[in-house]
């Protein structure tokens, strides 16, 4: 089965893909109850992180 990506998390959280990037990079704009439920949704998925990219 393929990793969930944050695609996935917004469509099962409906709301946007940004707010999914904003919500798990800490943003201070994204409602805490909010967060929780994008959070809860990426760790029921088995949401995993992509490691930085060197470049």
């Amino acid at each position: 089965m393929p990793h969930a990506t944050i695609r996935d998390i917004a469509r099962e959280a409906a709301v946007s893909v940004a707010t999914v990037s904003r919500a798990m990079n800490g943003h201070s704009n994204v409602r805490p109850e909010l967060r929780a439920h994008i959070e809860s949704v990426a760790t029921r998925l088995g949401y995993v992180p992509m490691p930085p990219r060197a470049t």
